[in-house]
């Protein structure tokens, strides 16, 4: 069996490029890195899932302020090759 080098660059611009991946990632984040070859411990696996439910809850209130609604689309996602 050939294990394939991921890409991350590729990563990276398919989810700030393609819609239908993004909402894939933000639905299952884990799945779907998985299919783009990157395997992640199940450690990181739910801190990776909670990072992704974070960003898509709304920042708090601004006293006086409007509400404000986080989109998918709105956001800029990139991807790090190192341990944090």
């Amino acid at each position: 069996m050939r294990t394939r080098m991921a890409n991350l660059a590729h990563i990276e611009n398919l989810l700030n490029s393609d819609m239908k991946a993004r909402q894939e990632f933000f639905a299952d984040p884990v799945s779907f890195l998985a299919r783009e070859g990157i395997t992640i411990s199940p450690r990181d696996e739910a801190r990776l899932r909670e990072s992704v439910a974070n960003l898509q809850k709304a920042p708090p209130a601004v006293p006086g302020g409007l509400p404000r609604e986080v989109k998918p689309g709105n956001l800029r996602l990139m991807i790090r090759d190192e341990l944090v």
